[in-house]
This record gives structure tokens, sequence and C-alpha cells, in this order.
């Protein structure tokens, strides 16, 4: 169950290590207004990229928006991810992310 932290006046997170083969929710205590998403990365964290809509359209896919606490569920497509924001956040803000456990 990684922490992961966003600093003020920052839009991402540093990256964390995940299983990658599973679904992990992202749960936030509180946040002022935000659009919170997440990026991959398949080359070991040289290129990133945002997690898109599996529905075609090609738009970003958002864990969240609005104002905390949230908790989101994400299907990671690699095992490396950080978490993003619409803008920088005017506060330090942590979330934590854990394995989604299905049957």
């Amino acid at each position: 169950m990684p922490v992961v932290t966003i600093a003020s006046g920052f839009a991402v997170s540093s990256a964390i290590a995940i299983r990658g083969d599973r679904g992990v929710v992202v749960a936030v205590a509180s946040h002022a207004a935000a659009g919170w998403g997440c990026d991959f990365s398949l080359d070991g964290g040289t290129t990133w990229a945002p997690l898109r809509k599996p529905d075609g359209s090609g738009l970003v896919y958002a864990i969240t928006s609005g104002t905390g606490p949230m908790i989101g569920i994400v299907d990671p497509p690699s095992n490396l991810m950080r978490l993003t924001t619409a803008a920088a956040l005017v506060s330090t803000t942590s979330a934590r992310v854990y394995d989604v456990n299905r049957v």
C-alpha cells in the first residue's frame, strides 16, 4: 500500500511500482477541487503517457474530479504508475494506492 504524494505547486507525483496485473484503488482523504488521473510508463520511467478511456474516444481517463475525499479504481496497463492532477495543487496532498483483489 504505497503512499503517493503530490507536492504543493506540482501536478504529478513521483513514480510508484504496482503489481500491474490487477486493478488498484486510489484513495485521497481530502483535497481541493482537482481532476485526478494517472500516467503509466512502459519503458522504466523514461516516457509517460496518460491512461485513456477504453471506449475508443481517446479521452484521458479521470479517476475522479472535484473536492475530496475520493476513491477511484484504475485498471493499469503496466507496473509503473504516477498520479496526476489537472492543475498544480495549492497544498501537498497524499494518496494511498491499494491492490484490488477480485474473485
